[in-house]
């Protein structure tokens, strides 16, 4: 069993080099080499009848040789193949043919690996360390045919086809005075090319983080207080706009919208109370005595009734947004605005 395991691949017509020399160690193993370089036994003329014996048994142990190892590498052939050269009378016979025609085809082969090795050129959408190995490969190649490639030309040659994107590594590598050997040149194309994976991560994230829609919340709650302690009082005005009745929704709480430039506060209420006409959609002077009670505890007259905000019981809120904690407060000057346009609830 452990015979097998040195058995070459099946040649079909291709690699015969490397398929010869595993087929010459198979037949050094089988001890059958012998007959490709030892010719046949021929008995001398002038052999004396004692010695016919000894020449007909060397004779005869060359031909079991010959017809092992001719078998052997047989075998070793593909079916087309072996049925093309199964003709030839001897193993020495098979073996020279077979070098005669692909020995001569794989000396073609060496100025193609030479080809490949000019045309070679790296892309990004490969890993730059393993195209960089197929290189090397292709250079041993040309060198196992006996063409030297000295190894700072092999090293100026894998720097020059490193892929586009590599340009600035590329000139980093060519303005180098020191020189260095191909194990070094493959570490640093190791190394710079986890790092161009690490930088490619991290601009993946953080190009998610930044298109990621951003959801903002805050819910402002103002504290409960009577109007007669609002240290924001504004002045008191002589005269008060109301919508029927003398009733003011105080807000209890907003949300924030994200994408807008301040806040737009629907206050749910029914009835407000505003000293400023313009705020109103419809208004008509107020015919009968009403009056609403102030914040300062007295009362003034109502001047006009009218319906709605002028943006339809929704106002806007100044609103700065920190920028980088994503919090949110309230200008000084809006609680003015707050006073101003819904008044206390006495």
């Amino acid at each position: 069993m452990s015979n097998d395991l040195n058995k070459p691949f099946r040649f079909e017509g291709a690699h015969f080099k490397r398929w010869k020399q595993k087929m010459q160690f198979f037949l050094t193993v089988k001890k059958v080499h012998s007959v490709l370089t030892v010719p046949r036994p021929v008995i001398p003329d002038n052999a004396e009848q004692d010695d016919l014996v000894y020449w007909n048994s060397e004779i005869e142990t060359w031909n079991e040789t010959d017809f092992m190892c001719k078998n052997y590498i047989l075998n070793g052939l593909s079916d087309n193949l072996y049925d093309y050269y199964n003709l030839e009378n001897t193993a020495k016979d098979l073996w020279d043919a077979l070098q005669k025609k692909y020995d001569t085809e794989e000396a073609g082969a060496k100025k193609y690996a030479v080809s490949r090795y000019l045309k070679f050129q790296m892309t990004d959408d490969k890993s730059v360390e393993v195209q960089s190995h197929e290189l090397q490969k292709i250079a041993h190649e040309i060198i196992s045919e006996g063409m030297a490639l000295d190894e700072q030309f092999q090293i100026a040659v894998i720097i020059d086809k490193l892929p586009p994107s590599w340009k600035d590594f590329k000139n980093s590598l060519r303005h180098k005075t020191k020189e260095f050997s191909l194990e070094s040149l493959i570490t640093r194309l190791r190394i710079e090319e986890e790092s161009r994976k690490q930088d490619q991560k991290e601009e993946v994230l953080q190009l998610s983080a930044n298109n990621a829609p951003k959801r903002s919340a805050a819910v402002l709650k103002p504290a409960g207080h009577m109007a007669r302690k609002c240290r924001n009082m504004p002045n008191p005005v002589p005269q008060a706009s109301m919508i029927e009745e003398p009733l003011v929704a105080m807000i209890t709480e907003i949300n924030l919208i994200g994408g807008s430039e301040g806040w737009w506060v629907d206050t749910g209420a029914t009835r407000h109370v505003c000293y400023d006409r313009r705020m109103f959609k419809t208004y008509s002077e107020n015919t009968d005595d009403k009056k609403v009670l102030l914040g300062d505890s007295h009362s003034t007259n109502v001047a006009g009734i009218g319906k709605g905000y002028a943006t339809d019981g929704m106002f806007k809120l100044n609103v700065e947004i920190n920028k980088i904690s994503d919090s949110a407060y309230m200008l000084s000057s809006s609680v003015n605005i707050w006073h101003a346009r819904l008044c206390h609830s006495g």
